[in-house]
This record gives C-alpha cells, structure tokens and sequence, in this order.
C-alpha cells in the first residue's frame, strides 16, 4: 500500500463494489415483491388469456439431461 497506484485502484475498487452492493439489495427488494405477488400476476394473467382465448397454463420447456438422453440411446455394440 505504498504505491499511489494502488491506493487509487483501492478507492476506485470500493465505489464500484458500494455501487454493486446498492444495485444488488435494490434487486432482492423486487425480486422478494414479484416472488410473494406471483399468485396475483398469474391470477391477471390468466384472466388476461381466457379474454382473448388465450390457454392460460405454462408451456412445459423442459430440455432433457444428459442421462435422459443417454437412455434413450441404443448401443449395438456391447463391446
């Protein structure tokens, strides 16, 4: 720390980790509102959807691992 090098990185290095930290907690305080109100958002959704004859359920997206796959393979060489 005897370098003015490193204490300008220091300084620097710490408005940008306080910035960070703000943006952080500010994330968590909207994620932890959507994540109690999800109930509500789908409830509107939903009633949105059915309006316009919409299927108001989700999509099942789910990409398959790699043991699924795996099974689903047939070796014909037991070797």
């Amino acid at each position: 720390m005897q370098s003015f090098e490193f204490v300008f990185l220091f300084e620097f290095m710490h408005l940008e980790l306080d910035e960070a930290s703000r943006a952080l907690a500010e994330t968590n305080a909207e994620m932890q509102i959507y994540r109690n109100d999800f109930e509500s958002f789908k409830c509107k959704a939903s009633e949105t959807a059915r309006k316009y004859v919409i299927d108001p359920n989700f999509k099942e997206n789910r990409q398959k691992y790699f043991d699924e796959l795996a099974y689903d393979y047939q070796f014909h060489n037991r070797e």
